[in-house]
């Protein structure tokens, strides 16, 4: 608001005031009022909002650099191993019963078999592993079309190109992890072997009682042939691959497949050497006993699965369950869950967390329970919320 002028010029002489052509709000020698202390008050008040706006932008700073920190150190301590300090492990052994396994700890990021010799890929690997605070990296040494990752040395691989890598280059590969402290887990398609069953027909699935080999599809839609559980010459395979795998100094197995085929007409399919129907199940809970006797005591065995076929077991497949063999504990493919069971950030994860309470009954513990996550779903929260309610194990797929 500008200030009006009471005094005329003629006034202002008299008054033996100076006058000037115009005044200002802050003029020294503005007629009316105390303008020094009016000038002072001014400063003041524009001192103290430059002093507010800089303690404000300070304080949101400080707000949002504690934040950060507060959350880094809690995500950190989310998924901190139990066992990581050397004294919990010495209080864990001492409480260790004969006979009694420890709790699995597995935490890992999964290495795709194309990737295992391109280093660059290979340390920005290693570096998100350490930004989730993983301990594992897991790398398919027998894929699901049936190659192996290295060059074995069983007679049954001499006929056919199986081999991805020379076995210098995937001893490079794990030796650079294990400079970096993270431990190798093998994982070994078993039965689903459309390379070796082809290649050797003795050790395929027929037709029923014929020997034409059996195909999970049509052959017009690329239709795979199975190694049969029932053929010792399979499950020596099998079992002489692991035996090479265990030598590169892996820390454990996670065996995928480890079923009678479920695909196309599972009905046709015959198994040579079957006796009886009912032993389907047995022949498979051998199979993985023979790997458990196969590996070192220090390396423990994992069989991934179907959700529904760890809940409910699976008659096709499996007739039966897995769950009472001697496997160490179960992947849970959460990409394969039920359909009631779905990620909702909205319910907190509620549906997920029910799903692994039954799992849980399922396979006798939290501890036996490995969640196998898909990227895409990868959060910390999910992680998080996993881990506060008591399931800390984890492998990320790609």
């Amino acid at each position: 608001m500008a200030f009006k002028k009471p005094y005329n010029e003629k006034n202002l002489k008299k008054k033996n005031v100076k006058v000037k052509n115009s005044y200002y709000t802050f003029s020294k020698d503005y007629p009316i009022g105390n303008l020094t202390k009016r000038r002072s008050s001014r400063k003041k008040e524009t001192k103290l909002l430059f002093k507010k706006t800089v303690v404000s932008a300070l304080c949101f700073v400080l707000i949002a650099l504690l934040s950060f920190f507060v959350t880094e150190t809690g995500l950190k301590f989310s998924y901190k191993d139990p066992d990581v300090s050397q004294t919990q492990q010495t209080v864990q052994d001492s409480q260790q019963t004969e006979g009694e396994a420890l709790p699995l700890s597995i935490k890992a990021f999964f290495l795709p078999e194309e990737k295992i010799s391109d280093t660059k890929y290979v340390k920005k690997l290693i570096s998100k592993i350490k930004r989730y605070d993983a301990k594992s990296v897991v790398i398919n040494f027998k894929t699901k079309d049936g190659h192996l990752a290295y060059s074995s040395k069983s007679s049954y691989t001499i006929s056919i190109d199986c081999a991805l890598y020379d076995n210098e280059t995937v001893r490079k590969t794990i030796s650079l992890f294990k400079s970096k402290n993270i431990d190798v887990i093998a994982q070994i398609y078993c039965f689903e072997d459309p390379l070796m069953s082809k290649a050797n027909s003795d050790l395929a699935v027929k037709y029923l009682n014929t020997d034409v080999s059996w195909l999970d599809n049509t052959e017009e839609k690329n239709g795979k042939t199975w190694l049969n559980p029932y053929s010792s010459q399979s499950r020596k395979y099998l079992i002489d691959v692991i035996g090479e795998v265990a030598s590169f100094g892996v820390s454990g197995f996670i065996l995928r497949s480890v079923s009678f085929p479920d695909k196309g007409s599972s009905d046709t399919a015959g198994y040579p050497g079957e006796k009886e129907k009912g032993q389907r199940n047995d022949i498979l809970l051998n199979f993985i006993k023979s790997v458990k006797e196969k590996v070192s005591p220090d390396n423990f065995v994992l069989v991934s699965q179907n959700i529904n076929d760890t809940l409910n077991g699976n008659e096709k497949s499996l007739f039966g369950t897995l769950t009472k063999s001697d496997a160490d504990g179960f992947c849970a493919d959460l990409s394969s869950r039920p359909g009631e069971y779905v990620i909702d950030k909205k319910t907190h994860y509620s549906s997920i967390l029910s799903l692994f309470s039954k799992l849980k009954e399922s396979v006798g513990g939290s501890e036996k329970l490995v969640a196998e996550i898909n990227e895409n779903e990868l959060s910390y929260s999910f992680l998080r919320t996993l881990s506060k309610n008591g399931y800390d194990n984890f492998i990320i797929y790609s």
